[in-house]
């Protein structure tokens, strides 16, 4: 890009760019300046809202899905660097999501969440998400801080580069 101050003045400017696909990235920039894309997979509309609110407030990028299966197709157009995915959810349920996010792209970072149900307890279906691959897991309702925290953290290994 070449920007012009004066009719004789010249200056060329660097764009950052952080390459998506697959695992590649180029930076150029510190990686502080470059704004985390994360995807919310839920089916209840009130907590996306809710959580896409939050994190539009920390500064990240949010786009959302409300099920597995908008999630994956989401994911293979945009390869955010963050996925907080519901475990219980109609048409495509979290734990398969899961597995299919991480055959599509191995080191995507991956937060379950879930407030349980009528068989099983939240923390039942948590140690099974990160048996399925979550790289964390947070019961319904969750501390705002330690989210928020473990969000910071994947974020900025996810923007490292291999």
């Amino acid at each position: 890009m070449t920007s012009t101050a004066h009719p004789t003045d010249l200056f060329d400017f660097l764009i950052p760019v952080k390459q998506t696909q697959k695992g590649s990235c180029a930076v150029s920039l510190p990686l502080e300046i470059l704004v985390a894309h994360i995807l919310i997979i839920d089916d209840d509309d009130l907590f996306r809202l809710m959580l896409r609110d939050l994190l539009e407030m920390e500064g990240y990028d949010v786009s959302e899905a409300n099920n597995g299966e908008m999630g994956i197709a989401k994911f293979v157009q945009s390869y955010p660097d963050l996925v907080i995915t519901d475990i219980l959810m109609p048409d495509k349920e979290g734990f398969q999501t899961i597995r299919e996010l991480r055959q599509e792209l191995p080191d995507v970072k991956i937060i379950a969440i879930s407030g349980g149900a009528r068989r099983a307890s939240a923390p039942d279906y948590l140690i099974l998400a990160e048996d399925f691959g979550a790289d964390r897991t947070f019961p319904k309702p969750f501390d705002r801080v330690e989210l928020l925290h473990a969000i910071r953290e994947l974020t900025a290994e996810s923007a490292k580069c291999p």
